[in-house]
C-alpha cells in the first residue's frame, strides 16, 4: 500500500506547480499560498473528523509539527515565486533534489537511518539537477532565482524532518499533526498576505503622491 500512497501523493503533489503555473497571472504568490494552506486546512479537518481522533496537546509534538507548517508554507511560497520565472520542465527536477537533503538531514538528527542504497540514489539525483543547472538555458541563474531556489530546497526538506520530529515523540496521531501543520500554515499564511496587501497599499500611495507632485 505504501507504494499505492506515494503515486497518489506524487500525482497530486505534481499538479500543484502545474495549477500554480496558471494562477499566477492571475494572482500573488502570497494569495495562491494562501488559498492553498486555506484548502490544505480543511482537508486536514476534515480527515480528523472522519479519524475519530482526539488530538492531544503535547508542547514538544506541537512545536514540531508547528514549525513543519510553516516551513512547509514557506517552501511552496519560495516555489510559486520560483516558478513564475522558469519553466515547469526545470522546476520539477529541481524539486526532486530535495530527497538528497532530507536523507541528509535525517542521518544527521539521528531520526531515521541511511541505506547504501539511498545514498546512490540521493547521489544520481543531485548528478541529475547539476546537469540541469549547467546545461539547460531555460534556468534563470540570476541571483535572485538562486535564492527562490535554495530557500524552496532547504524549507522543503526541512518539513518532514519537524514532522517526523513531531510524530516520534508518541504523543500525537498523524491526523492530528497533519491538522496541527496546516493550521500554522494557513496561520502564517494569513500574515503573510495581510503583510503582502499593506505592502502595496503603501506603495501604490506612495506612487500615487509621487505622480501628483511630479510636474508633467
Amino acid at each position: 500500500m505504501w507504494l499505492v500512497h506515494s503515486a497518489v501523493s506524487a500525482f497530486f503533489a505534481g499538479l500543484i506547480p502545474v495549477l500554480g503555473k496558471k494562477a499566477l497571472s492571475e494572482a500573488s504568490a502570497e494569495f495562491i499560498s494562501f488559498a492553498r494552506n486555506g484548502c490544505a486546512l480543511v482537508f486536514a479537518l476534515i480527515v480528523l473528523l472522519i479519524s475519530g481522533d482526539r488530538p492531544i496537546l503535547h508542547f514538544p509534538s506541537l512545536l514540531f509539527f508547528g514549525l513543519a507548517g510553516i516551513c512547509e508554507l514557506a517552501a511552496w511560497l519560495f516555489t510559486f515565486r520560483l516558478i513564475d520565472r522558469c519553466r515547469l520542465s526545470v522546476i520539477a527536477p529541481l524539486d526532486k533534489a530535495t530527497v538528497a537533503t532530507v536523507f541528509f538531514l535525517s542521518y544527521m538528527s539521528g531520526i531515521a537511518r541511511v541505506t547504501p542504497q539511498q545514498i546512490t540514489a540521493s547521489a544520481l539525483i543531485v548528478v541529475g539537477v547539476l546537469f540541469i543547472l549547467l546545461f539547460v538555458d531555460a534556468f534563470r541563474r540570476d541571483i535572485e532565482t538562486i535564492f527562490f531556489l535554495i530557500a524552496a530546497h532547504l524549507f522543503s526538506a526541512l518539513s518532514p524532518i519537524f514532522s517526523r520530529a513531531g510524530l516520534m515523540q508518541n504523543r500525537m496521531s498523524a491526523y492530528s499533526g497533519l491538522f496541527v501543520r496546516n493550521l500554522s500554515g494557513f496561520i502564517f499564511a494569513v500574515v503573510l498576505l495581510a503583510f503582502s496587501i499593506r505592502k502595496n497599499a503603501v506603495f501604490h500611495s506612495l506612487w500615487k503622491r509621487w505622480e501628483k507632485q511630479t510636474p508633467p
